[in-house]
């Protein structure tokens, strides 16, 4: 003490720096302390940043997966469209030709050899019902047919349309 007593002007000088020296480690202090509290505010935004773009790949996966298999379904639509135009092809022709035989005699109908058939007995009013029954029921035959093809083109459209949506 005796020494700061003998040198009043320097203690008063360094007591000054001293406490310019506190005031500026205080205002670093404070400082520090308003960049610690952004940093945690940053990391908290940078956590809910990361949370919400984890979500949004769960559900990217999971259009990607519903993309493919309706891609999928779609595939299977179309091979049972096709399907569906073959059949409803097949029966176009059948009932072409139940129409044809209705109006064509046997003789000429081109779904039978170029040659006139041998008639094992010769026709007569009496055969003509049993090939009415016959036509009757290859034409009920062939609209069941058709109807059946209608419907499952309905639904293969309906499912088609339903997959697409």
């Amino acid at each position: 003490m005796e020494t700061l007593k003998q040198f009043p002007a320097q203690d008063s000088t360094l007591q000054h720096q001293v406490r310019e020296q506190e005031g500026r480690l205080m205002a670093q202090a404070t400082q520090i302390e308003q960049q610690s509290a952004q940093l945690e505010a940053q990391s908290a935004q940078i956590k809910q940043q990361r949370t919400q773009l984890e979500a949004q790949s769960a559900q990217i996966e999971t259009l990607q997966s519903d993309i493919a298999k309706k891609e999928k379904d779609l595939t299977f639509l179309r091979k049972q469209l096709a399907q569906s135009g073959n059949v409803l092809q097949q029966v176009q022709q059948s009932l072409e030709r139940v129409q044809l035989s209705a109006v064509l005699p046997p003789s000429i109908t081109p779904f039978l050899p170029l040659e006139a058939p041998k008639a094992d007995k010769p026709q007569t009013d009496n055969s003509l019902p049993e090939l009415e029954n016959r036509l009757d029921k290859l034409f009920s035959d062939t609209l069941s047919n058709l109807d059946n093809c209608e419907k499952t083109a309905q639904n293969t459209i309906f499912h088609l349309v339903k997959s697409i949506s």
